[in-house]
């Protein structure tokens, strides 16, 4: 067990996965923009920081789970950032979903200094952060996941090595282009439904058992409660936010992505 994690980021989902980690034994070292989770794990027994240079400085791992990649390098990368404070063996978590080619570049940053990088970003929402069940996708030294694997078991449920650095976030905007096409799918679906006259909840219990089954219609009542009660910076919003980097990356591979390019006209209002 790592002696002490810094945690940058505990926002909607790092706040579950921070206190997780307190809750299995772990001494914690946290930092934010906002004052109000800190305020919160400080009560639970957290230590405090005032910059990511303090909450990376004597820990073991230190874990970035910030919204955006711009977020990520100026916690990684900044003056006050990670690598300015972080100890050589050390190793640091990228849990943000960004590009993977922003991965390979701090990675090489980092190795300069004895600092290992993994992109271990996650899927499964709120509700699998605070049960401590999120499916974890890593990438990078082998050797650097198997040392830290029992840190992410406290976090997630299925956790899978895909590779070399930057493969964790290649695997996650894979994921997140299915969810973004069955979503515009279903989002057709429902609305030809709908106007034909076919009660949904029979319809949702028939296809879930049927050939059209996908995550997306087993979760109905989630997925259209993001469009309805859409908020800027929302669960609408990153989902967006990822299939821009997920075209980026596909325009850089020279791998065309018709139907992903399709779907992002989907509304999110």
């Amino acid at each position: 067990m790592a002696d002490r994690v810094g945690f940058i980021g505990v926002g909607e989902m790092g706040f579950p996965m921070a206190w997780n980690l307190l809750k299995s034994g772990h001494k914690l070292a946290a930092y934010d923009i906002l004052e109000s989770p800190l305020a919160e794990l400080r009560k639970l027994g957290a230590e405090i920081c005032k910059a990511p240079r303090e909450a990376a400085r004597d820990s073991d791992v230190i874990i970035i789970m910030v919204r955006t990649m711009q977020q990520v390098e100026d916690v990684v990368t900044g003056e006050d950032g990670v690598l300015s404070g972080a100890r050589e063996g050390s190793t640091v978590l990228i849990m943000s979903t960004i590009d993977p080619r922003a991965i390979k570049r701090m990675e090489g940053l980092a190795g300069s200094q004895g600092v290992a990088v993994l992109d271990c970003p996650v899927s499964g929402a709120k509700h699998k952060a605070e049960a401590g069940t999120l499916t974890i996708m890593a990438g990078g030294s082998e050797d650097a996941f198997t040392a830290v694997r029992p840190l992410l078991e406290v976090l997630g449920q299925n956790i899978f090595y895909l590779g070399e650095s930057g493969m964790g976030e290649a695997a996650k905007l894979v994921n997140n282009l299915l969810l973004l096409v069955h979503m515009n799918a279903a989002y057709e679906a429902m609305a030809l439904a709908n106007k034909a006259g076919v009660r949904i909840d029979a319809l949702t219990d028939l296809i879930r058992v049927s050939t059209g089954g996908s995550w997306v219609v087993d979760n109905w009542d989630i997925v259209k409660s993001w469009k309805e009660n859409y908020q800027e910076g929302g669960t609408m919003d990153l989902i967006y936010k990822d299939i821009d980097i997920t075209l980026a990356y596909g325009e850089a591979l020279k791998v065309p992505l018709h139907l992903s390019s399709l779907a992002k006209q989907l509304g999110r209002y």
